[in-house]
């Protein structure tokens, strides 16, 4: 491993603007950058991007998202003694591209080393952070998947996650002009009210947390207003109470309607299905041992929170999570390690040449 030159890599990765929905530049660089390292690379309808080297046993796919959350266009990314970090002004792209560069410090180690290593296929993704997820449209034969992206302390595994789902309630009612005709109108903003009071929010069982994060509605404090939408997210280690919660959902939404005279449309967004690997199987093992074999101590942890392991185990594609750690993700005080890179990149060398 060149440290050096992994920094470098990193730094140059983080410069290149990927906010949700806008990653086709980092998406054209990684293309390049596959190109030079002697992959195959490609692109599907999707957006992303397939990076493959070809080698001895079973293939071994690594999967984290390009794309990052606002504010992420311009950084400037610094290094700081043993951290690097943005200038204060943006977030630092570390989630996820510290796993990127370390993706690609071990495929430059490869083609420099000649070593034996198993099949590598590098799929990176879009629309992780915000919007509508891409990584359960990816296709492959490798079924065996790490998926760098937890910032957290580097050496956790996460073999378990909930199944997620952010949705969408758009109501519509009758505006008037309310001093003078108040009572005519269909008050979309007193149903949605109506709906989010009558919900179960917060931790409502041990398996499972709701949310209302988003509500916009209304034009003039003079007029009853006639739109009104919020949005919210259901969070559940239990199938049947994340289904008991949707099915609330719809019914109060439908019982809020007929009081209010609104209509409403609920709308499914992003999706995440929920598993769970036992910490037995073959390749949990091979994630276990190839951070003990580069000295660190697994620790097995829990949360309730999803990646695109959720998407790519309901894919088909077994999946296990492991931490980066990357500090303060999403906000403008994010930061990583040079260590945690360097351990990163190690524990993915251990993994992809472990035949």
């Amino acid at each position: 491993m060149n440290s050096n030159r992994l920094i470098q890599t990193f730094v140059n990765m983080v410069r290149i603007n990927s906010e949700s929905s806008n990653e086709s530049e980092f998406a054209d660089f990684m293309m390049k950058t596959g190109n030079i390292l002697g992959t195959k690379s490609w692109k599907d309808a999707y957006g992303n991007v397939y990076l493959f080297v070809d080698g001895k046993g079973d293939g071994i796919m690594l999967n984290t998202h390009m794309d990052t959350v606002s504010p992420g266009n311009g950084i400037n990314p610094r290094v700081h003694g043993e951290y690097i970090t943005s200038d204060g002004s943006t977030i630092l792209g570390a989630d996820s591209k510290a796993g990127i560069a370390a993706m690609v410090e071990v495929l430059t180690i490869l083609k420099e080393s000649g070593r034996t290593h198993r099949p590598v296929l590098i799929t990176l993704s879009c629309n992780e952070e915000v919007g509508i997820p891409t990584a359960q449209h990816i296709v492959s034969d490798i079924k065996l998947c790490v998926v760098p992206d937890r910032g957290t302390p580097v050496g956790e595994i996460i073999t378990e996650a909930p199944y997620a789902q952010v949705y969408e309630v758009a109501i519509h009612g009758e505006a008037v002009y309310a001093p003078t005709h108040y009572k005519h109108g269909k008050h979309a903003i007193m149903a949605a009210v109506e709906m989010i009071k009558a919900l179960p929010l917060g931790d409502i069982d041990e398996y499972t947390t709701t949310n209302i994060g988003i509500i916009t509605g209304g034009r003039m404090t003079s007029m009853v207003p006639e739109d009104c939408v919020f949005k919210g997210n259901c969070y559940s280690f239990s199938k049947e109470s994340f289904e008991r919660f949707l099915t609330t959902l719809d019914e109060t939404v439908d019982r809020v309607n007929e009081r209010y005279g609104t209509t409403a449309q609920v709308r499914m967004l992003e999706y995440f299905g929920g598993y769970k690997i036992d910490r037995a199987d073959p390749l949990v093992k091979l994630v276990d041992t190839a951070m003990r074999n580069v000295q660190i101590d697994p620790v097995y942890q829990v949360y309730k929170a999803v990646t695109n392991a959720n998407l790519l185990n309901d894919a088909g594609i077994k999946s296990v999570l492991i931490s980066t750690g990357v500090e303060n993700q999403h906000t403008v005080n994010e930061r990583v390690s040079i260590r945690s890179l360097e351990q990163i990149t190690q524990i993915l060398q251990e993994i992809v040449t472990m035949t």
